[in-house]
């Protein structure tokens, strides 16, 4: 009766399990491709989440490729309707690698980028500070406005 009871339990557990779960990208390179794949599918969300582990690599390592995983992430959210969720990624663009931001051709728009959010959150003093020191740093420095095509200025 035990051993029934057992394999019944057993049974059951594995009934409501499901699939595993997909594993987490190993580094920026794949974590970056899955977001390419899931961005073809419009998965906003899966996207994000792609971007946010790419982005998390590239910090890490103090890489200049978190620049293209934070665009990544806030245009995620942007499409996803919640574009909130790009400011952190933003800020800590600014706060850590601001001065790869100098020589990076997605610069200018981070910085833009990320006063327009902080405004659109209701965060208006900060947004129109963050504005302002952007003008600042970058006055003389050639523009890029979009990398790729792909992450796009907010205004």
């Amino acid at each position: 009766m035990r051993v029934r009871m057992a394999a019944l339990a057993a049974l059951l557990a594995a009934c409501g399990s499901g699939p595993p779960a997909p594993s987490e990208p190993a580094n920026f390179d794949e974590a970056m491709k899955l977001a390419s794949t899931k961005w073809e599918g419009h998965r906003w969300g899966e996207v994000f989440a792609a971007c946010d582990t790419a982005f998390r690599y590239a910090d890490r390592t103090g890489s200049r490729r978190a620049i293209v995983a934070a665009d990544c992430a806030a245009e995620a959210a942007s499409r996803m309707g919640k574009p909130e969720l790009g400011i952190p990624h933003y800020q800590r663009i600014v706060e850590v690698h601001g001065e790869s931001l100098r020589t990076h051709s997605g610069g200018q728009r981070v910085a833009n980028n990320l006063g327009v959010l902080l405004i659109g959150r209701g965060r208006r003093a900060e947004g129109v500070a963050h504005l302002e020191w952007a003008l600042q740093t970058y006055t003389g420095i050639p523009y890029s406005s979009t990398f790729g095509r792909a992450f796009t200025t907010r205004v």
